[in-house]
């Protein structure tokens, strides 16, 4: 029979310890093929732009374009919708697309 110390016995037990309450925060981490959700507030000129390239990226996926001029919006959910071949929703207020849990990241032009 192995004799196992106290510092070593606590030691191991904190390590274990540790290890099965971080579990479900590791569980939860996002998958490395996993596309970043990407909300756009603003989306004429260098807005344009910024859809433009998210648009293009296959790491990320445009979910909401916003802005406060519909007639540009729509146009500009359509442009993103034939690059990235998902229609983006839009909208008028930002607030709506950061209480969206999808979206990772928001460019603001």
């Amino acid at each position: 029979m192995s004799h196992i110390s106290r510092r070593r016995f606590l030691r191991d037990t904190l390590v274990g310890s540790a290890a099965i309450s971080a579990a479900p925060y590791i569980a939860k981490a996002q998958a490395p093929n996993d596309k970043l959700g990407v909300a756009v507030v603003g989306c004429r000129g260098r807005g344009a732009s910024h859809l433009s390239a998210f648009a293009s990226d296959p790491r990320t996926v445009v979910l909401y374009i916003v802005d406060v001029d519909e007639k540009v919006g729509a146009k500009r959910c359509e442009m993103t919708a034939k690059k990235q071949g998902f229609k983006p929703k839009f909208v008028r207020d930002m607030r709506e697309a950061f209480r969206d849990p999808a979206v990772d990241l928001v460019s603001t032009a």
